[in-house]
């Protein structure tokens, strides 16, 4: 039997999940769907991601001066969905969690200090 606090809360997530989702939609024109725009950034970066898909050794088929990471986490986004779209799906579960931790700080920060007066 779900509880009313658990339905409370499932739509909070739910909320917070559309709130990410609308927020990196029409704010990060680099990888939003609904803009055309590649920024050089952005470009050499799925370049990169896509070619350590292909096989190509990092720093020695293709160079650029960012650290491992990125390159790693734009191959990871490229695996799951071809082009634009996997960048803007792990930007959306990373803004999701940030905001959901965001969420759950200032709920434990408020009922401390509510508890105390």
């Amino acid at each position: 039997m779900i509880t009313y606090a658990q339905t409370n809360k499932r739509i909070i997530y739910l909320g917070l999940f559309i709130l990410s989702s609308v927020y990196i939609l029409l704010f990060s024109g680099a990888t939003s769907p609904l803009y055309i725009l590649y920024t050089p950034d952005s470009s050499i970066l799925m370049s990169i991601g896509r070619q350590i898909l292909d096989g190509k050794i990092l720093y020695v088929d293709s160079f650029d001066s960012k650290g491992p990471v990125l390159f790693i986490y734009q191959a990871l986004a490229q695996s799951l969905i071809p082009g634009k779209g996997g960048i803007f799906f792990l930007q959306v579960i990373n803004l999701f969690f940030a905001v959901l931790f965001l969420y759950k700080t200032s709920d434990i920060l408020t009922n401390s200090i509510y508890k105390n007066i």
